[in-house]
């Protein structure tokens, strides 16, 4: 579920004529406790968990407060997760700064809440040629610098994923790993341990 604001809903909807709904009413996820506590049974992912896509200046912005509201969710229902795209979206200039700034200061909200072992890390925000590895250096950059164990961040990139949406691994001899597309999972999986492992130093 997407949470929190979006770039649509400043100048760049204003742009395409879009007219986005960005007001609390519409963004706030204090506004699905009641539905969180409910359906148990349902597994929420609050998308960017909560942050804010728009400058300090928009009627819109939030000041971090929905990045607040939806810890405050993940804190108090099991069924809640937190998920952390686009929040080192970097421009396509020649330092490649970031589009949004507060990405690390989210991250480590999120890690002083405890709530390591909830987050997921996902892919979107890549809008430029080369921008998913930039954006997932920067974002495990963001887990280091908060405080994630080399395990809390293997699972934000691989375990929890998996076990959220229910990825199984495709049938087949798992205990020699013969299914290819397995195989290749593993080493995907693997990969980006080591990558992580490698930005820890």
């Amino acid at each position: 579920m997407h949470f929190g604001t979006t770039p649509v809903c400043g100048d760049l909807g204003k742009m395409f004529g879009i007219n986005a709904c960005c007001s609390r009413n519409y963004v706030d996820p204090l506004l699905m406790n009641e539905t969180f506590g409910e359906f148990q049974n349902v597994t929420f992912v609050l998308l960017h968990a909560g942050f804010d896509f728009l400058p300090p200046d928009d009627e819109n912005y939030y000041n971090g407060t929905l990045v607040d509201a939806s810890i405050a969710m993940a804190s108090l229902h099991d069924n809640v997760y937190l998920e952390i795209s686009a929040l080192h979206s970097r421009n396509n200039d020649e330092n490649r700064t970031l589009k949004y700034p507060g990405g690390d200061e989210a991250v480590q909200k999120i890690y002083d809440a405890g709530l390591a072992r909830k987050v997921i890390w996902a892919s979107d925000g890549n809008h430029n040629q080369g921008g998913m590895l930039m954006n997932l250096e920067r974002g495990i950059e963001s887990m280091i610098k908060a405080g994630f164990s080399d395990e809390e961040r293997c699972s934000a990139l691989t375990d929890l994923p998996r076990r959220v949406y229910g990825m199984e691994l495709p049938a087949g001899d798992r205990s020699t790993g013969t299914s290819p597309i397995a195989n290749l999972q593993l080493v995907v999986s693997l990969s980006i341990c080591v990558i992580i492992a490698l930005l820890a130093f």
